[in-house]
């Protein structure tokens, strides 16, 4: 592991990692989200690379059939397969991740939907930071809702997913002050992508699939 993904808090070293939410079909989008052409990768890519400085390593939890694109497309990717009803949406892939083990050694999990454009490292250093007494942290800019990603103890989602897959604003708000806002300057934070109207308005274009 590189100092530049390692948490350093007093004398503890956090394992920190990013968990993509990446196992929808984009029924609204016409095409699944993870595998959105951004900046000549597929969007759950894009997420991956952003994440190589700041994380530990990067989960992307997607169905096989989007998994195949995405491992001819970066073979580098570390990829789970969630067999977790499509009903759950992105709580079954928290609960897939969980219950597969793949977070039983993370300290510190940075959960983001793949229909997001990838968070800056300052918004998830800010994020993290805030973690401590909290279990969980948003950011929201200019006092709005908040948004992506969520930083999470790993310990809550394991305790939270191990036999449930609630959604995970409803997780957040049953930890009451547990769960902090922190404020953050990026439009991005709090921008969804979740049809191709939004996208084709953020990206200039409309939306172009990894096949």
């Amino acid at each position: 592991m590189s100092d530049e993904a390692t948490v350093v808090t007093g004398r503890v070293t956090l394992r920190r990692c990013c968990l993509v939410l990446a196992a929808g079909m984009g029924a609204r989008m016409g095409g699944p989200k993870a595998l959105l052409s951004w900046r000549g990768r597929p969007l759950a890519s894009a997420h991956a690379q952003s994440r190589r400085h700041d994380c530990a390593r990067t989960i992307v939890v997607t169905r096989e059939s989007i998994a195949e694109v995405l491992r001819r497309a970066d073979a580098s990717l570390e990829l789970l397969v969630s067999e977790e009803p499509d009903a759950l949406g992105p709580a079954g892939s928290i609960a897939a991740a969980v219950r597969s083990g793949a977070l039983s050694s993370e300290a510190v999990v940075i959960v983001t939907p793949v229909d997001v454009l990838p968070a800056s490292t300052a918004v998830v250093e800010a994020l993290a930071g805030a973690l401590g007494p909290a279990e969980a942290a948003r950011p929201s800019r200019g006092g709005g809702r908040p948004g992506h990603p969520v930083a999470c103890d790993a310990g809550m989602l394991r305790r939270e997913y191990a036999h449930a897959a609630r959604p995970l604003r409803e997780v957040l708000g049953s930890l009451g002050d547990r769960c902090v806002t922190v404020p953050v300057q990026e439009p991005e934070a709090v921008r969804d992508l979740d049809t191709p109207e939004a996208w084709e308005a953020m990206a200039g274009s409309r939306p172009d699939f990894w096949r």
